[in-house]
Order: structure tokens, then C-alpha cells, then sequence
């Protein structure tokens, strides 16, 4: 989480409440699986696969700022734009998983997840 966290300064602002989302609800997963060690498989793997992703995908981000700066990413089909839309999901994916954890459903977040992971690999994280 604190390497994630310390990526925001370099990041751009319309990144930052993302960011700061999936930091706030990781540590919520962390606290959940203290609290309650049976959710403890459920909160590790999830955070282990999609932590991680954030992350490499964060630094992505970075990076192509650099080559793209001063354009336009209105086009869904930018790099910068197509990133973005993945911290998104990344964002909702969390918050659903704090939403599970604490009503300590094993609430089915499968096909949602696919879809995520099949975006991650596209886009190579």
C-alpha cells in the first residue's frame, strides 16, 4: 500500500482519487482480514493479484505521461484514457471487495474480475 501511496506526487491529479481509493480500501481489506482471519485466504489473494497491478499499472501510466504530454486522451482508445479506465475499475473493484469482506458474504465477483484481469493483460500489467 505505501509504495502505491507514494506514486500519487508523480502521478496526475485526475489519478489521484483513484489512487487514493484503492489505498483506503486496501487497508480496509488488511484491517477486515486482522479483525476476521476467515477472510484472511479471500483478502490476501485478492490483494496479492490486483495491489500488485495497480501498481505496475500506476507506473505504466507514468511513464507514457512522459511521451504523451500536452495531448488530448478524449479518445477512449489512447493509452493514457485506456489506463485510467482500468484504475477505475481497479477503484470499484476494491470498494466491492470491502463491501464483501464486511458483510461477510463470499459475494460472487468472478465475471467482473475476468473482465478486469482480461483488461490488465491487455494492457500488460
Amino acid at each position: 500500500v505505501h509504495d502505491l501511496e507514494a506514486k500519487i506526487t508523480e502521478t496526475p491529479l485526475d489519478m489521484h482519487p483513484y489512487i487514493g481509493g484503492i489505498s483506503d480500501s486496501a487497508r480496509a481489506i488488511i484491517d477486515l482480514m486482522v479483525i476476521e482471519p476467515r477472510n484472511f485466504s479471500d483478502g490476501d489473494l485478492f490483494l496479492t493479484r490486483y495491489l500488485n497491478a495497480a501498481l505496475r499499472l500506476v507506473e505504466e501510466h507514468n511513464a507514457l505521461a512522459a511521451d504523451y504530454a500536452g495531448q488530448n486522451i478524449a479518445d477512449s482508445n489512447h493509452p493514457l484514457a485506456r489506463s485510467l479506465d482500468i484504475l477505475k475499475r481497479l477503484d470499484k473493484a476494491f470498494k466491492d471487495r470491502v463491501i464483501a469482506l464486511r458483510s461477510n458474504k463470499k459475494l460472487d465477483f468472478s465475471a467482473d474480475l475476468a473482465v478486469l484481469d482480461k483488461l490488465l493483460k491487455m494492457d500488460g500489467s
